[in-house]
């Protein structure tokens, strides 16, 4: 949003707060992170009353339609599950007013604290009662129900897939590779549907218990299975430790047995729903929040990807060597770039870093070994692929053509050249604080679990 956007933006809120809950306005803050919101004081009658105002992604970014993650937040709150007081919807702008909860934001941690990882296991309870719902209840919040095993199955990655293909301006390779995959060896044979979280584990507590889940946007009805590759793959951004624990927790809230064949399908479809998102915004013109954290979550999910491919398939990944850093006549430039944005304010909310700190230290590292990155990606498809290239971009679409013509023979040498070639980009944003960019999908000990 520009100035005048978040001008109207708040004007909007402020005529619906007034009309639905009151005039005396005492305080309106902008809230950083990824999507534009408001914490919001309103003196009542009764008192002060906090409000938290949740507005829709900016162009571009929508995953789904705001007002449906309303109507799920009304359903959870009639359902019994904890979540945040909806005070109502406002059209103008479209956003939902919710109480405001100012208990702590699980953000990851509880690798090392014992606290958090009990809290974690209590979430999964909570996952597994919301699993129980009755379908007829998401069916007249206006869920789609799947019809089909094959609905069934495809449910998260379908409205990925869509956006990949609607946006997608250049080849994907690697991206194509895996999806072909993916089309053709969904497990059919599974009947089991349930009500999905979508986005676990995100909820709030107060050092002893889980108060309250948020964040439904992605809220709908598929194979349960595909909610506890959402909590495993989260650990390598928002640290969990401990899976096998986690997972033999909701195996016994739930009374449901865990199928590893599908496990591992929705694993990839998981990771791979990052690469379909982000990469079109990292290639287009839209100005992100934070471009280094959405580029993390591109390089790192596609480097989880390709690793949940290769042990599927007993494929052999190598280590990818360092590129030694060559700066070019810009490093002196750069290096005052890093400086000058290290004298920022720190970032607020959500952000790891000042946005602009991490990008200047990513234009620092294209600048010393993004030239060599291209010379290597360009001699490995060339070698690969028997033919020489005028440029990247050429060998890139012969690439893609390949793999959708003959991927399917060629998987385990070409998962290896993807594997190469995200592990260098990785070294771009090597430095940047984020557990995502050296953390590996956690291995479960399946053998735990009754088969």
């Amino acid at each position: 949003m520009d100035a005048q956007d978040w001008s109207n933006a708040e004007a909007g809120i402020r005529r619906w707060l007034t009309a639905n809950i009151g005039a005396d306005i005492a305080a309106f803050d902008v809230m950083p992170g990824w999507r534009p919101a408001w914490n919001v004081t309103v003196n009542t009658a009764s008192g002060p009353l906090h409000l938290h105002v949740r507005g829709n992604r900016l162009a571009g970014q929508e995953i789904t339609p705001l007002h449906q993650e309303y109507r799920v937040f009304k359903l959870f709150e009639a359902e019994g599950i904890p979540v945040p007081k909806i005070y109502g919807w406002c059209d103008e702008p479209e956003a939902i007013v919710m109480q405001r909860v100012d208990n702590i934001p699980y953000h990851g941690g509880a690798d090392q604290d014992p606290k958090l990882h009990a809290l974690v296991a209590e979430y999964m309870g909570i996952m597994a009662r919301v699993h129980k719902i009755d379908l007829t209840h998401a069916r007249a919040a206006g869920l789609p129900i799947p019809a089909t095993p094959a609905d069934t199955e495809f449910a998260y990655y379908k409205g990925h897939e869509e956006a990949y293909l609607a946006s997608k301006t250049g080849p994907e390779p690697m991206v194509e590779l895996v999806r072909r995959w993916i089309l053709d060896h969904a497990p059919l044979y599974r009947t089991e549907q349930a009500l999905l979280i979508g986005d676990a584990p995100q909820f709030f507590h107060d050092g002893e218990h889980v108060t309250h889940i948020f964040d439904l946007e992605l809220v709908h009805v598929g194979d349960p299975i595909a909610d506890l590759v959402s909590v495993w793959g989260r650990d390598i951004n928002e640290p969990i430790g401990g899976l096998t624990e986690i997972l033999l927790r909701y195996v016994a809230e739930s009374g449901n047995t865990i199928d590893w064949p599908t496990f591992d399908f929705h694993a990839l479809i998981y990771h791979i729903g990052a690469a379909m998102r982000v990469r079109p915004l990292l290639k287009g013109e839209a100005i992100l929040p934070a471009y280094t954290e959405y580029l993390s979550w591109d390089l790192s999910c596609s480097r989880a990807m390709l690793e949940t491919f290769a042990r599927m398939l007993d494929i052999e990944l190598e280590p990818v060597p360092t590129i030694a850093p060559t700066p070019s006549d810009n490093a002196i430039a750069l290096k005052n770039l890093v400086a000058a944005c290290r004298e920022l304010p720190p970032a607020g909310g959500r952000m790891r870093e000042q946005p602009a700190l991490s990008l200047a230290n990513y234009l620092q590292r294209v600048d010393e070994i993004g030239t060599e990155i291209e010379r290597l990606t360009l001699a490995d498809i060339s070698q690969f692929l028997d033919r020489s290239f005028a440029t990247l971009a050429e060998a890139e679409a012969e690439l893609e053509k390949f793999v959708i013509e003959h991927g399917a023979l060629h998987r385990p040498a070409l998962t290896r050249l993807f594997h190469r070639q995200i592990g260098r980009r990785l070294q771009l944003i090597q430095d940047y604080p984020a557990p995502i960019v050296a953390r590996r999908p956690f291995v479960i000990d399946r053998s735990q679990f009754a088969s």
